[in-house]
């Protein structure tokens, strides 16, 4: 019932990453969601017992490293500038549209398909990009859904969220990539935000197994 309470909840969901991250500076962690339940000291060692190959399998592969998220968000009409700018065609139709009101109405529909569709075949490619570059100096990568603007609080639109597993050895590597996609790609309107580190939770194994 406490699960109810929002205040509740945040103190607790608080406390919880505290200690994970506490126990991160101090060695390889494998994270639980908070609301990860229990009813028993024995349910507990029977569930470790059960998954004692997989958590020590994970242990080892995650030793010394990190989750850090990568986000971006895209300022539609800056893109949508620059888009337009670089596409022929569109500069075409652009210069054709007919002095007629109803053909011109017609014909700027047409041209805003042609702008969103194009907008988004560039998006697609950058974030595609955006990706394969920090993979270049990271372990994994993990999707992640994007955000509304009423999650966030912000005006433009997050267009990219991934979270990478990062040795700490690279670290260093894989904040200087960052920072050059960062420089790079901001006149197209793109802002992209580093966060981290953060206990590795989209790198964990499922451990679904029933323990008998």
């Amino acid at each position: 019932s406490n699960l109810q309470t929002l205040e509740w909840v945040a103190t607790r969901a608080f406390q919880h990453e505290a200690i994970v991250e506490h126990v991160m500076a101090h060695a390889t962690v494998l994270p639980v969601k908070f609301g990860t339940i229990f009813d028993s000291q024995t349910s507990l060692m029977n569930f470790v017992v059960a998954h004692e190959e997989s958590i020590a399998h994970a242990l080892v592969k995650l030793q010394a490293q990190t989750e850090w998220s990568v986000k971006a968000y895209l300022k539609q009409e800056q893109a949508e500038t620059l888009v337009c700018a670089r596409d022929q065609a569109i500069q075409e139709k652009i210069s054709n549209l007919a002095d007629s009101p109803g053909v011109r109405y017609l014909q700027q529909r047409q041209l805003a398909i042609h702008i969103k569709s194009a907008v988004q075949a560039w998006l697609d490619d950058l974030c595609a990009e955006i990706k394969v570059s920090l993979l270049g100096v990271a372990e994994e990568a993990f999707d992640l859904r994007c955000h509304s603007n009423t999650v966030t609080g912000r005006e433009e639109a997050m267009v990219f969220n991934c979270s990478f597993l990062v040795a700490d050895s690279a670290l260093s590597l894989f904040k200087s990539a960052f920072a050059s996609l960062r420089l790079r790609h901001a006149p197209a309107g793109m802002g992209l935000e580093l966060r981290g580190p953060w206990p590795p939770y989209n790198f964990c194994p499922t451990l679904t197994k029933v323990p008998r």
